[in-house]
């Protein structure tokens, strides 16, 4: 009796971890309190503003783009990033609440829960315990992440959520029943649709699954993984607005000349790994590429050492553990480390948000199969890099805790007046185009959308002349369009001049 009550106290203790830490670095370290919490960046303005508009309207706003440039999926109006998370966060929005601070309470449950099933199911005894207590208070891309809202908090829950699916997968040799398979297969799919890199995993589900992974009859799961990641990226391709980024010109350079293509592959692989060994927001983003470094490389001498003791005639050698350890590892790392050096930018961070649900995914396993020193290794590298972490937080989340709030209201105050939604109209008529993102923009009324344009010389996308109703531009930005734009200033305000565009389609 004493010790399954020890064992539940420490089971609370490591799931609180969290909320309580995150509660410790805002209050003490920071300064601060949770209202003073504001949406800074762009991703964070327009998250925040379009679940807004979810929660009030549903799928009946504005556009949330980049140059005008709507998704294939006509129902939604959502920007790059497609419509997911702002509905998943516009339902919680619809029963909790919405303020600025809002997200990051939803942030810490989700969590907190996904911790609290991961724990559940997977039965950890207490060593095993303490040693996933000790990852997860260490682990700086949870706790960095929490206090901001971006995906990667809901997307490390989902992390929390999938170690406990592969641990079962990999203790049962792939042995799933026909509905759990359903179930691993149903819940990939979805988390899919928000981050498309999720469909990499495939590979290790259908490689641990397969009936036969004998060398002829390897390519097989390969080949399936290859399949479905390609339709979970033609989903979510549908749902999300165009994007001008690199993985697009280099997709459309493709189809039309192959040296050309190649040559850009060349340039970004010569970029990204001449910034493989700089952090330009923080150290802690080479000491995670460094991290996942380790674990290949402790994956391949893994994997090759039992891989040595397997029978030849072995129909399903890499289902057996624990060469099946090993396969999990490699296949899920190796291509996506892949895809992020050849297609991605290893700058700001951007890597870093993609790596870490994968690290705390293969952290959490290697604590379950007791790869104490591999496990060991990462967390105390985690723990070495302890001073730069709290750097980290007072320098990236800790300006959100000490925005003046005050310049929001006054904004929305001078532009209530011009910029109102109209029910049932043109999504373009419910739209305002801006060049730069500034939380002023967080005051703008709920069904509002927020088109972000590029510079000209940045982006051929923009086609003239523009379908939004409103203009929010400054002078210089304004001289950019200056020949094709037909408009009336409606007001001044801090940060540009407003513009009602007569060319809209809008009565």
């Amino acid at each position: 009796m004493k010790t399954n009550f020890r064992r539940l106290a420490l089971a609370g203790a490591v799931v609180l971890l969290p909320l309580v830490l995150s509660y410790i670095l805002i209050y003490y370290h920071l300064g601060a309190g949770l209202p003073d919490y504001t949406p800074l960046d762009g991703d964070e303005i327009t998250y925040w503003h379009s679940t807004a508009t979810f929660i009030k309207w549903g799928f009946n706003g504005g556009y949330y783009t980049l140059d005008e440039r709507t998704a294939p999926a006509r129902f939604t109006h959502f920007d790059a990033h497609g419509p997911m998370f702002p509905v998943l966060y516009g339902l919680l929005g619809r029963l909790f609440g919405w303020r600025f601070y809002t997200p990051l309470l939803f942030n810490v449950a989700i969590v907190t829960v996904a911790l609290a099933l991961f724990l559940y199911f997977t039965k950890p005894d207490a060593l095993q315990m303490a040693v996933i207590g000790a990852g997860i208070a260490t682990f700086w891309p949870l706790l960095l992440m929490l206090p901001a809202l971006y995906q990667q908090s809901l997307h490390q829950a989902f992390a929390l959520v999938l170690a406990a699916m592969f641990y079962h997968l990999i203790s049962q040799e792939g042995d799933l029943s026909l509905p759990r398979r359903g179930a691993f297969i149903g819940f990939l799919s979805f988390i899919s649709l928000l981050k498309p890199t999720w469909a990499l995993l495939s590979l290790p589900y259908f490689l641990l699954t397969a009936r036969d992974t004998s060398r002829l009859r390897l390519a097989i799961p390969f080949l399936k993984a290859a399949a479905y990641t390609g339709a979970a990226y033609l989903s979510y391709s549908l749902l999300a607005a165009p994007y001008p980024n690199f993985r697009s010109r280099f997709l459309r350079t493709l189809l039309v000349s192959f040296p050309a293509a190649l040559r850009l592959l060349i340039g970004r692989l010569a970029f990204n790994l001449g910034n493989f060994h700089r952090g330009l927001l923080t150290p802690l983003e080479v000491l995670q590429r460094y991290q996942l470094l380790f674990l290949m490389v402790a994956a391949c001498v893994m994997g090759i050492r039992y891989w040595k003791r397997t029978p030849p005639e072995e129909k399903r050698p890499l289902a057996r553990r624990p060469v099946s350890e090993a396969a999990f590892y490699l296949s899920a790392l190796v291509p996506l480390f892949g895809l992020e050096v050849s297609l991605h930018e290893m700058i700001l961070m951007r890597d870093t948000r993609v790596f870490a649900p994968y690290l705390l995914l293969s952290l959490l396993l290697l604590i379950l199969f007791r790869r104490w020193w591999v496990a060991g290794l990462l967390i105390a590298s985690n723990l070495v890099a302890t001073p730069l972490f709290l750097n980290a937080y007072a320098e990236i989340p800790g300006p959100h805790f000490s925005y003046d709030q005050e310049s929001i209201a006054a904004f929305g105050e001078l532009t209530a007046p011009y910029i109102q939604f109209q029910e049932g109209a043109d999504p373009w008529c419910n739209t305002l185009a801006v060049v730069t993102s500034r939380p002023e923009l967080l005051s703008v009324p709920p069904g509002i959308g927020l088109d972000i344009l590029f510079r000209p010389d940045s982006s051929d996308l923009l086609e003239l002349p523009l379908k939004s109703r409103y203009l929010l531009l400054n002078e210089m930005e304004y001289g950019w369009w200056e020949d094709d734009l037909n408009v009336e200033r409606l007001t001044t305000t801090p940060i540009g001049n407003l513009y009602l565009n007569l060319d809209a389609a809008c009565d």
